[in-house]
Parts: C-alpha cells; sequence; structure tokens
C-alpha cells in the first residue's frame, strides 16, 4: 500500500505538471497570436514612449545640468527636469504647429505643461542648507497640433503623463507634469511622410488607403496637408515649406504615391 501511495502522488505531480506545461504552451501560443495581431499597436505604444523620452531630454525640453570633472563636461541630472525659458519659446513659437524636436513622425502630438501651484527653494541658513516650499500660482504651456484625423481616417490615440520639475533659476524649480496626446491616422502618416520627403533629395515612397478626399494647400503663405471629414475640412500644418506640386486625392481609396524633392520644390506623384 505504501508503494501504491508513492505511486499515486508522483502520478499526480506528472499530471499537474503535465497540465502547467499545456498551460504554458497555451499560454505562449495565445501571446504569439496576440502579438502578431497587435504588431501595430505595440509599435504605435512604443513610439509614444519614446517620444515622451525625446521631449524630456535636454536636446528637446529638459533642463541640461552639468558638471566639469577634471575638464571634461558630464550631464548629471537624475530627474526629469524641463527648462521653462524652453518652454516658453515653444508655446510662443509652435501653438499648433508640429514641435521641432520631432519633426518627421508619423503621429501627430499635443503638448501640455503645467505647474502644481507651489514652488521649492533651498536657502542656505548659517552651516546647513533648508528646503522651504511656498503657493505660488500655477502656469500652463501648450504646444503642438491641435488638429488630427477625424472619423474613418483615425487611427489610435494615447495620452501619457509623467510628472516633472520645472526649472526657472537657480534654487527655484517648480514641481509639474507634463501630458502629450498622440494620434495615428492617415492625416499624420501621410504629413510624414511629405515633411520626411522635403528634408531629403531623391526619391521616397509612400501608399496607404485615404478615405477623405486629401489635398496639400498653402495657407497665409504656409503649406497644410487638409483632409474634408463629414464634419468639415480641417487642415494640419506641416514643417515643410518648400513649393509642393500634388493632384488632390478626390475619391477614396488605397494610393501610391512617390515623391522627388529638389532644393526649392517637392513633386507627388500618384
Amino acid at each position: 500500500m505504501h508503494g501504491e501511495s508513492k505511486f499515486f502522488v508522483k502520478t499526480v505531480y506528472l499530471i499537474l505538471i503535465i497540465i502547467a506545461i499545456a498551460f504554458f504552451i497555451n499560454r505562449m501560443t495565445f501571446v504569439n497570436v496576440q502579438s502578431q495581431e497587435d504588431s501595430e499597436s505595440l509599435k504605435f505604444y512604443r513610439s509614444s514612449y519614446q517620444s515622451l523620452e525625446k521631449l524630456l531630454s535636454h536636446e528637446c525640453l529638459g533642463y541640461k545640468e552639468a558638471a566639469n570633472i577634471r575638464d571634461q563636461q558630464f550631464v548629471v541630472s537624475t530627474q526629469k527636469i524641463l527648462n521653462k525659458s524652453k518652454l516658453d519659446f515653444f508655446s510662443q513659437n509652435f501653438n499648433g504647429m508640429k514641435i521641432p524636436c520631432d519633426n518627421f513622425t508619423v503621429y501627430g502630438i499635443k503638448v501640455r505643461v503645467e505647474t502644481f501651484g507651489y514652488e521649492i527653494k533651498s536657502e542656505k541658513d548659517g552651516n546647513t542648507k533648508t528646503t522651504i516650499q511656498s503657493v505660488t500660482n500655477p502656469e500652463v504651456w501648450e504646444f503642438g497640433l491641435d488638429v488630427f484625423s477625424e472619423a474613418d481616417a483615425f487611427e489610435k490615440s494615447i495620452t501619457l503623463v509623467n510628472p516633472v520639475i520645472i526649472f526657472y533659476e537657480r534654487g527655484k524649480q517648480i514641481p509639474g507634469k507634463i501630458q502629450i496626446d498622440i494620434v495615428s491616422g492617415e492625416m499624420e502618416k501621410f504629413s510624414g511622410f511629405v515633411d520626411a520627403s522635403c528634408s531629403s533629395f531623391g526619391k521616397n515612397q509612400f501608399s496607404a488607403y485615404f478615405h477623405y478626399p486629401t489635398s496639400i494647400e498653402n495657407i497665409n503663405g504656409k503649406n497644410y496637408v487638409c483632409m474634408e471629414f463629414p464634419s468639415g475640412k480641417k487642415c494640419q500644418n506641416i514643417v515643410c515649406q518648400k513649393e509642393i506640386e500634388f493632384d488632390k486625392i478626390e475619391s477614396k481609396g488605397y494610393y501610391f504615391i512617390e515623391s522627388n524633392s529638389q532644393i526649392n520644390k517637392l513633386k507627388m506623384m500618384r
């Protein structure tokens, strides 16, 4: 009986192991299928977080805190610190426009930065340094695109929020948050292609399905990609300011577009 009991226990363990392996294989197969189905979504989310990191970097909105060590300069910032002077500049010059540190992305980006309404000051009291917290009026900066794909031209969007510290001056830093809205759609992808083509010389290719009439128009001296949505025509600002030749897309369908960029001209052929 004792041997049979041992055999029974081993059999139960073996069955449990087989069930666990079967579950694991089934789970891996499910994840693999899901990964294939959601590959575009995963790519979008990955690119969105990369865009956030790029915005927070000192090459874009970030404050570059550096130190000289043996005549070599090192960046010593360990927190997400944004430079107020950069926020002022971007909000004054890039409201409703693509921002320069993410020009050729195939996604549309809107940025909002706001303070929490209090500041942190470091003051020296004798031989010690004290931190003082005081109330201040909240500030808000907004910039980036404000027109995005709609209806059937819209694909997906995400909103990312991250705590930050805004550097005003030495001894004055105010906590806040940055919010970026990122949109993927037909308008964003096409305008991204136009800008990427404009910045390079030679030929580039692009293919996509367009649900609505699409054109490139010059409005008040600036170029825009325009789409005629059910709610009306909307135009999205693009970086490219060359003369652009493009025959309007009149009806929905799948289109293959080729660009040929020259020094002062961009020709789009279908």
